[in-house]
């Protein structure tokens, strides 16, 4: 009977230590600081003229590098933004060369947000978006978010519509 005991007390251990170890945030709201590390819309574009063309406008740029979102377990979070990239393109003779300024805008906006499994909204102004978490990582994309207008050189303009992808790290 004490060789029973001494081996139910080890099973209840390894059972009351079998999932609790793996991580599922599903049943927790998301909390801590998740760094903007992507932020771009879909066509790979080489505004920095290092001859690799990133649709990352972080690398591309140098904007953006500080922005992050600060959750708390309260279903509150911060959203942090430093500076927001003012890309100028000018197109002459068929060539085109950019003018890039890192506008410093910090602002901090105080939001709500709910987790449902993998799916996170951040819920802003009434305007609800949506992502999902995945690891450490959690993907934004805002439907026909990016919008680039290009004056080429008879004045006439090009508008080019993407997807916005945002990506943040957790730290």
């Amino acid at each position: 009977m004490k060789k029973f005991m001494s081996m139910l007390a080890i099973a209840l251990i390894f059972a009351s230590c079998s999932d609790d170890d793996d991580n599922d945030s599903s049943d927790a709201l998301l909390t801590g600081t998740y760094n903007l590390t992507f932020f771009g819309g879909e066509t790979p574009v080489d505004f920095n003229g290092d001859g690799n063309a990133s649709a990352n406008l972080i690398t591309e740029t140098g904007c953006y590098s500080g922005d992050n979102i600060v959750f708390s377990s309260n279903g509150m979070a911060v959203i942090n933004s430093t500076t927001f990239a003012d890309i100028e393109v000018i197109v002459e003779n068929g060539n085109s060369s950019f003018d890039i300024t890192c506008v410093s805008d910090p602002s901090s906006d105080a939001v709500t947000f709910t987790q449902s499994g993998s799916t996170v909204t951040i819920i802003q102004a009434g305007a609800d978006f949506s992502g999902t978490i995945d690891g450490d990582m959690l993907t934004f994309t805002v439907p026909s978010g990016s919008v680039v207008e290009v004056i080429n050189d008879d004045g006439t303009t090009a508008t080019l519509i993407e997807d916005l992808t945002l990506v943040y790290e957790e730290q």
